[in-house]
């Protein structure tokens, strides 16, 4: 469906162009041997200033969710909801301090997901000590993201 929208509205656009009568000046010279450049998007991470929020994310674009964690009091963030339309791709521990990386300091807890498919998903992460079952939950953490065609 993306893929189609996108069809149609790019040859709307040079129908449109060309209906206009838009023209190049003579002195802008075409490149066809340049190599294909992708447009960049910019990061998107989410922390918990975002708590609750509604995010708006292209379809295909990687984003990361970044979490304040103490590993050594046993309390570690875990996403509490699987969905295949958002898969985990890496998860990463940042040491709060570069230059001294002792055990127990804090640091983020990174998570790394790619948006698949359009749609609403409630992304949903709990703190706890998973050995202690649901009754250790510390701290929950969730946003609202709105994945669409770009």
């Amino acid at each position: 469906m993306c893929t189609y929208n996108k069809v149609i509205c790019g040859v709307l656009g040079i129908a449109l162009a060309l209906g206009a009568g838009v023209s190049v000046p003579h002195s802008v010279k075409a490149e066809t041997n340049l190599p294909y450049k992708k447009e960049l998007k910019r990061p998107i991470i989410i922390t918990q200033k975002n708590y609750g929020e509604h995010i708006h994310i292209p379809m295909g674009q990687f984003f990361s969710v970044a979490l304040a964690e103490n590993p050594s009091t046993g309390y570690r963030w875990t996403t509490t909801n699987v969905n295949p339309l958002l898969p985990l791709v890496g998860e990463h521990f940042y040491s709060s301090e570069v230059e001294d990386v002792a055990v127990g300091k804090p640091g983020i807890h990174t998570f790394q997901f790619k948006a698949t498919e359009p749609g609403v998903i409630k992304l949903q992460l709990k703190q706890w000590r998973s050995w202690e079952g649901d009754s250790s939950i510390r701290d929950t953490f969730y946003v609202w993201l709105h994945i669409r065609c770009t």
